[in-house]
């Protein structure tokens, strides 16, 4: 099966890009691949993990992204759906496992074939293992938990001229 994305390189860079037209509200990318309990650079968070997939090592970041990352699951129908990677999702075991959650981007907005696929970082990422200043609004981005007081923490930054 063709997989509808694929990784190309553009101005030295390299991303993720849609080989059809993918519709608003559909899976995108299914995440799978080892988790750890600390970020890299190519890492999605999800909860409290860091999973380190092939593609998704391969999605980047945008202020106004084409995807959002969610879980998918089936209910006790055998129905798939997906819910955000926050949601407190409560059953019992067997629903659970029945549901056999795993992560997902779902497309937020109809995305062309040739587009990039990307997503907002500061959206799942507690904070990044390489903040990074953002191409497309010139802020850094270091993820939603990121604290004046961490400041310190990143001084290495500051004295390679990059704050």
């Amino acid at each position: 099966m063709k997989l509808p994305y694929e990784v190309q390189q553009t101005n030295g860079s390299h991303g993720l890009y849609a080989t059809v037209d993918l519709p608003a509200g559909s899976i995108v990318v299914k995440l799978h691949g080892k988790y750890s309990k600390k970020p890299t650079r190519a890492s999605i968070q999800v909860g409290e993990r860091h999973i380190h997939s092939a593609y998704g090592g391969y999605v980047n970041h945008h202020c106004e992204a084409n995807t959002l990352l969610m879980i998918a699951v089936k209910n006790l129908d055998g129905e798939q759906g997906v819910v955000p990677w926050y949601s407190r999702i409560s059953g019992t075991l067997t629903s659970m496992a029945i549901g056999n959650p795993y992560p997902v981007l779902v497309a937020t907005t109809l995305i062309p074939s040739g587009t990039q696929i990307n997503f907002n970082y500061n959206h799942s990422e507690s904070l990044l293992a390489e903040p990074f200043i953002c191409d497309c609004c010139g802020n850094w981005i270091r993820g939603r938990e990121y604290k004046e007081e961490m400041k310190k923490s990143m001084s290495i930054y500051e004295h390679r001229g990059y704050e």
